[in-house]
């Protein structure tokens, strides 16, 4: 158990250095992800009509579910404009705190120690590094097929915005697999 927690607790380090490398080093991301025009103008609205921390979707889903309602929503959504999950906060938030990155490394080691512990569970099935290396990335793609693609699929996530967070997920979970095929050792 004390390996399965170190591997994982170096492989969640090493998530969290490629993390900060992929948003802030590499321009990929900042590359799909845009800022609105107008954005001030859209803000003042905003705040005059949204209270509540909340995701929010337009045209959404009427209230009432009845066959007529969600005839009527599906028909705006077909006309377009959409708006598919806008996380509004209209308090603000510092996007540099301390908490955020403490927060992201502790979910990138808890990442590290699942992955670590299902490595050791197939470990007597694997034979070599590229097997081991291939188990965690097929253990990664479950995560992208029901994250971002599956987002894209239902959400209508941009083509390009999909395709760096699959890129992006897909070096992670390489990355994890290089590390734990070294240091995950059979009981």
């Amino acid at each position: 158990m004390k390996n399965i927690i170190i591997s994982g607790v170096v492989a969640g380090f090493a998530l969290f250095i490629w993390a900060a490398i992929s948003w802030m080093v590499i321009p990929w991301h900042n590359a799909t992800i845009n800022s609105m025009p107008n954005g001030e103008e859209i803000a003042t609205l905003m705040k005059q009509n949204l209270t509540e921390h909340q995701v929010y979707h337009y045209p959404g889903f009427p209230l009432e579910e009845s066959e007529s309602a969600m005839e009527a929503a599906f028909n705006k959504m077909k006309q377009g404009p959409n708006m598919h999950f806008m996380v509004y906060n209209p308090n603000g938030v510092d996007p540099m705190s301390p908490m955020n990155f403490l927060s992201s490394l502790t979910l990138n080691i808890l990442t590290g120690i699942a992955a670590a512990w299902l490595l050791f569970m197939a470990l007597p099935r694997l034979n070599g590094t590229m097997e081991k290396v291939l188990f965690i990335l097929t253990v990664g793609t479950i995560g992208m097929l029901v994250g971002p693609l599956a987002n894209w699929n239902w959400w209508y996530y941009p083509a390009d915005f999909t395709l760096v967070m699959v890129a992006d997920m897909t070096v992670s979970w390489i990355i994890v697999g290089l590390i734990l095929s070294k240091m995950v050792k059979s009981a």
